[in-house]
This record gives structure tokens, sequence and C-alpha cells, in this order.
């Protein structure tokens, strides 16, 4: 394999540069032998040495504008289509990422024209060259992302979807009368265009420019600069362009390369819709959504599930559960963390003091940092117990290297364990800082349960239970010790007030939700218990039957905020909303035979099993062949309980217990399925499993 090295003019391998030059002379052009040794004493000749043999080199300089210009990409004609052009353009790219991009421009008529795409370069514009035959150069261009740490992928605007169109969707829109284009225009319907973003990739641009047309080419260059062209890493294109080749094998066309780089260039720059009428790409979709969380959808499909893509958007755990993420608690701050996590609106002095403060009282803070399963920071935050709050000074996701899709998901995730860690440290709320916190990380945030208060986010902890006169009270004596202005709960507090509020079985889960783990009492909320086996228990909430099957004891990262369970449509028992006790079904497996969790219900559906799993795969957990079995085959239904706010019992109620209970109450069940319970008997297995007392009815 060859290495790649930084080439002095006293180097012994600055002769074999100059040789491969001149071998190579014809296409490269004339330079000087000054020139070389002025390139060589600035450090901008790497070249690529196998066997003490120089096979390959780049020449470049960089311009006042911070911008690389490529004079030379020579690769020796032995040892051309091997792997070396990427390795030597890799490494130019690593040693220069402090520049805006790398640019050149490359004959249109050299068959090195078709290289630059799969190094990852767009064409950005063309012109005639200065010799005599006045031969057509096309201008290559390969952006350094300068991203802010909290930005997305494309747009400012990050509310909206991002949809990524390929050249036939581009044509389409432009012209209707296309051959298929009556679907395409579905896109353009009006209340659609505030919602989503149509964006372009670098490779619609070097489709564009392959046109021979001159007249043609520029008129469709200026129709796409009228869109957002999504911007990625490099290093990431290439790793995601190697994936979709293995997934869709070696191209046999120039089309074929062409429609894989185009999804290569969506999937890393965190796109999250594709939209083509390509057959090939549509048949292959639920794979590209498995391995790469990209739904790759033709024009009518996004019109008609438009919802559900933006749901997949905001939380994707089964893109988390692949990616290997690992969280551990650090002593010290390190500079690649100041790098990484400093947003531009501080100084990195600032958090440094910060991580100094909290690394050096290890009693009252702790800092925690999330990571890839390469090595890549993702995230970090900070947790303070030296109020009654649990107070969060610093909460940073580095967007730019987890994607949009990471990044939500694994906002929402750490969420969900940091508010457990509150309840386990008995604070009665926890409290974020809201600086430098992007749109990406509030949409969680404000979902979570989390209001904006004073420049932070908060959010109430009330433990236990209380009746629904009560609710305000519990409030008001929350925030006082958290010192929260309670005026930012005075929505709660009038919606508990109301005459109709007990019998709105909505109005009170979002208010359990809000105010989560209480459970408020004296309501018409739908109590059930449902048997599941051990290993979706562990699976989708437990992480402690895991044995380190998926999380193992990480437990900021073990929690799942939301997910879906599949069973039988039989019995018909389930309400769309309702509370739900777990019960762990018999097994051999520790920990069976208990009741272990409780959670709420925010949806049940029915309906046939490549639906209802192509609605809640983004969960994860469970994948198409245990949905099928569910159903017991395509033509037969399946149910989907799609359950949140999750509380892990601290006392799981044996199954001894649970039969002493039921009798109490009057009640004999083994759960050999879903089962319906009134609120006494879901108080009294609530009171078991938390330690919790039971409220008096409230005045």
């Amino acid at each position: 394999m060859a290495e790649v090295i930084v080439v002095s003019a006293g180097s012994a391998y600055f002769q074999g540069v100059q040789e491969l030059w001149r071998a190579n002379s014809g296409t490269l052009g004339f330079f000087p032998e000054g020139a070389f040794a002025e390139r060589a004493q600035k450090g901008q000749i790497l070249a690529a040495i196998d066997d003490s043999t120089v096979v390959g080199y780049v020449l470049y300089y960089t311009d006042k504008y911070g911008k690389v210009r490529l004079s030379h990409l020579c690769v020796d004609e032995s040892r051309r289509r091997t792997g070396v052009a990427r390795l030597l353009i890799d490494c130019l790219r690593a040693r220069t990422k402090a520049a805006w991009g790398i640019g050149l421009y490359c004959r249109r008529d050299f068959p090195a024209w078709y290289l630059w795409p799969n190094l990852g370069f767009h064409a950005v514009a063309d012109k005639v060259g200065r010799s005599k035959d006045g031969h057509e150069l096309t201008c290559f261009w390969s952006e350094n992302p300068h991203r802010t740490l909290l930005s997305t992928a494309a747009s400012a605007d990050k509310d909206r979807l991002i949809v990524v169109i390929d050249a036939n969707i581009f044509y389409d829109l432009h012209d209707p009368s296309r051959s298929g284009g009556e679907e395409t225009a579905g896109l353009t319907v009006d209340w659609l265009q505030p919602s989503i973003q149509l964006s372009i990739t670098q490779e619609l641009l070097n489709e564009l420019h392959r046109n021979d047309d001159t007249e043609e080419r520029r008129h469709w260059a200026a129709v796409a600069q009228q869109y957002e062209r999504i911007e990625c890493d490099a290093e990431d294109f290439q790793n995601s362009l190697d994936s979709v080749k293995r997934l869709l094998g070696t191209p046999r066309t120039l089309q074929d390369a062409s429609d894989q780089r185009h999804l290569a260039c969506s999937i890393a720059a965190h796109a999250e819709v594709f939209v083509t009428r390509d057959e090939a790409l549509l048949g292959l979709s639920d794979e590209i959504y498995e391995y790469h969380g990209l739904s790759v959808i033709r024009p009518s499909q996004l019109v008609g599930r438009y919802e559900e893509l933006r749901n997949e958007r905001d939380y994707q755990r089964n893109r988390l559960a692949g990616s290997d993420v690992r969280t551990q608690r650090i002593s010290r701050a390190s500079e690649e963390l100041l790098d990484a996590f400093h947003v531009p609106t501080e100084k990195k002095w600032k958090l440094s003091q910060l991580l100094n403060t909290v690394t050096a009282n290890p009693d009252e803070y702790q800092c925690h940092v999330v990571s890839s399963g390469d090595g890549k920071p993702l995230a970090l935050y900070v947790l303070d117990f030296s109020a009654h709050s649990l107070n969060i000074p610093a909460f940073r996701i580095r967007h730019a290297a987890a994607g949009v899709q990471l990044a939500s998901t694994l906002t929402r995730t750490l969420l969900a364990g940091i508010v457990q860690t509150a309840i386990a440290h008995n604070k009665c709320a926890v409290r974020i800082a809201g600086a430098g916190l992007s749109s990406v990380v509030c949409n969680a945030l404000g979902d979570s349960g989390f209001v904006a208060e004073r420049g932070s986010w908060v959010k109430l902890v009330i433990r236990g239970l209380a009746h629904h006169t009560e609710v305000a009270n519990r409030i008001e004596s929350a925030a006082g010790m958290a010192d929260i202005n309670v005026a930012a709960f005075t929505a709660i507090q009038e919606l508990v007030t109301t005459s109709s509020f007990c019998s709105n079985v909505e109005s009170v889960l979002q208010v359990e939700h809000l105010l989560w783990p209480l459970k408020v009492t004296g309501t018409t909320v739908p109590n059930y218990v449902i048997p599941i086996r051990p290993n979706w228990a562990a699976d989708l909430f437990d992480a402690g039957l895991a044995k380190n099957r998926l999380w193992g004891s990480d437990a900021q990262l073990a929690l799942n905020p939301v997910s879906a369970y599949y069973r039988s449509p039989k019995p018909k028992v389930l309400q769309p909303q309702g509370r739900v006790l777990w019960y762990v079904s018999d097994d051999e497996a520790h920990g069976s035979k208990m009741i272990r969790a409780c959670s709420q219900i925010t949806r049940v559906l029915t309906g046939k099993p490549k639906e209802i799993f192509r609605q809640f795969r983004r969960y994860g957990v469970f994948d198409w062949p245990h949905v099928l079995k569910s159903a017991g085959g395509l033509d037969n239904d399946v149910m989907a309980v799609e359950f949140s706010d999750t509380e892990l019992f601290k006392q799981p109620i044996s199954w001894r217990d649970i039969q002493s209970t039921l009798h109490r109450h009057g009640m004999n069940s083994t759960f050999p399925s879903p089962v319906a319970i009134k609120e006494e008997i879901f108080l009294d297995f609530y009171k078991q499993g938390t330690g919790e007392s039971i409220p008096s009815q409230g005045k």
C-alpha cells in the first residue's frame, strides 16, 4: 500500500515527482522546474510512495482567499484505478482543513474529467480555455464544511423537511410534459411548500455539465442556482459511496455511477428524504433506509406520507442503536473536546473554565461525553447536583458529526436519561442552560416536556401520585423549591382546574408527560397490563434485563424515550391512549414473571404488517421478520402499541405479589394477553413498584 509524504526540494523523491510529470506533461502542461522547487519549499507537494518509487503526486497552492488550488494530480499509468488518486486527495484534504475548499479546472475532453465526481468534487462552471484550440474547461470544487457547531447540513431553515431530488425530478419540475412529470408536479402543491426544502446535490451539477450542448448546459446550470444545494464532508461522501456500492453493486454505466453519487451525497449530507422515479433505487428503499436512515420515495409518496417522514426526521432510534454510541464520564477537558464543543458565540476559554471547574469538583458535578464507535465526539453535557434542581450548565450536540436524524434522536434519548438521573437523586426539576442550543435541540426539549424560562429550559420532575385537584399545588411547590418562575406553568395549572379535565384522557396524559413521572389520579384514563417477553423488554426499555445485549449498563443511553411493541390485534381491549404496566412474561431469563415498568400509550394502530412496520420502523428493535411473525402472514393484521415516558420500577412486582394484589381487588388473570384494569388496581401496583404512597381523595 502506498504511503503519502510531503516532498521537500532536498528530498530523494523530488526528482521522481518531476520524472512522473515529464511522462504526463502532454495532459498536465508546462511547469517550470523552479516552480516545482518553490512548491516543494512551501510543503505543497504530496507524493504517494510505494516500494521507494513515486507512483503519484499532488501539487497545489493556497490563494489569498483561503482556497486551495490544485495544479496537478498525477498517478503513474500502471497504478491508476488502484486508489492512489483518492489517497492523495484524502491526504490533501486532511492537510488543508482550514481552507474553504479545493478547486481545479479540467478539460472536458480529458478522461480525468470523470474522475473528479468520484473524488467528491462537483462542477460549478465552465469556460473556454486559453489554448489556441479553445478547449472548454470545467471548474470543479470540493468545499470544506465550515458550519457552526449546532448547524444542520443544509439550509438555515431547520424546521423544514430536507428533500433531495435527482436529475429526473429536477427536469420534471421545469418540464411537466415529460413522461412521468405529472406525478412530480405534486411536489409543487401550495400547502407543502412552507414545509419542505427541495434541494439538489453536487452530483446534479455534474450531470448538467455532461451535456455537450453549451447553451443548454448553461441554461440548466442557471436553473439549478434556484435550488439549495446540500453540502457534505468529502470523507463522509467517500464512505457513503463505498457503502452504496456495496449495497447496489458496481455501476455498469456512467448513469449508474451518477445515480450512486446522488445517493451518496444525500446520505453524507444527512438528508432526510430522497425523491426519485428510478425503479431500481425505489426497489431497494427498505435496504437503504435500514443501513443509512434515508427515505427513498416517489414524488407521490412525499405528498401522501409527509407527516410520517417528518416524524422519522425527529426520532430514529434505529440509527442510534446501529451507531455503536457510547458515553463516558471524563475527568479532564482535552483540547479536542474544547475544539469540538465550543460554540461560535462563546470564547473557548469560558468552556474550558467551566469544564475545569466541573472536573475539579467530582462530588458536585459530572461531565459526560458521548462518542460514536469510531471515537467521534457527538455530545457533551454537564450535571450539577448542588441545588434542589439538576442543573445542566452545558448541553452540546455536534450535529455536523452526528447528522440531523442522529442528533435529534440522541438529544431525546439523553434528555430521558437526564430526567431519570434527576429522579434517582430526588431532584424536583431539571434546568438546561439555553445558550447555543439549535432548533433541533429546542424542538426535542419541547417534545420532552421542557418549557422556556428566563433564558433556559426547565422541566419539573414531580414524583409519585397526585389527585387531579392537587396537581396545581404540586406544581407551585416544586417550582418554588427549584427557584423556577411558576408563571411558566400557568397554562398547566389552569388546565388541571377545569371541570372537564379529569374526563379528558388526552389532557390528563399531556399533563403527565409534562410533569413526568407524576401520575394523576381520579381520572378516566384507561389502564392496562400488557405481557411482553423478556428479550423484547430488554431491548425496548429495560437495560437491567439486557445484560450488555444492547445498551448494557449505560443508563444515559439505555432508556428508549419512544418505542413501539407489536402483537396480535386480538383481543381488542386497548384504547388509542392510556397507561400500561409491563408484565415480563414467563421465561428462563432472570427478572421474568414480574411487572417491571409503567409507560404511557400514545397510539394503537392495527393494519397490514408492511404498512404498520413502515410507520414504526424508525424505532428499531423490531425488524421486519419479527413483525411478519407477529402478524402470522402478509394478509393478516398486526397491532402496534406506541408508548413513551417509561418509568422503570425500583421494586419489580413478583408473581406472588401480583396475584395477591389482583385477589385483593376481586380480579383473576395470568395475563396471556393485554388486560384492562381499574384505576385502583393500577395505583396499587404503581405504589408497590415505586414505593410511593397513594394520595387521599381531593376535596
